[in-house]
């Protein structure tokens, strides 16, 4: 009984997560795809790497696609996250630091 009423409880709140997850690694693999295709243009000139990667993305299949899209793109995904989010943090402690300094 407590177990359907905590579950009744907790329900929508684990979907809006799983939500905002799925949403994070979708835009975390696209992220990653611009990246690998950047790197690829940019550094050999030559699009065979391209098609490599395309190739290897089609070796996948339904849930393997997604198990890849969410693993791969929740883990870019935090990384990009946690970049944007040190240097703007660096940006203020700097600030908060001359502050300091500038009152002492």
């Amino acid at each position: 009984q407590m177990f359907w009423t905590l579950r009744a409880a907790l329900a929508p709140t684990l979907r809006l997560l799983c939500c905002g997850f799925m949403g994070l690694s979708t835009v975390g693999f696209g992220l990653y795809l611009k990246r690998q295709v950047g790197e690829a243009v940019l550094e050999n000139g030559s699009p065979w790497q391209v098609f490599m990667l395309v190739a290897w993305l089609s070796s996948f299949r339904g849930a393997a696609m997604g198990r890849l899209v969410a693993v791969l793109g929740a883990a870019v995904a935090l990384r990009e996250l946690f970049q944007v989010l040190s240097l703007h943090l660096k940006r203020i402690a700097s600030s908060a630091g001359d502050r300091v300094l500038e009152v002492a």
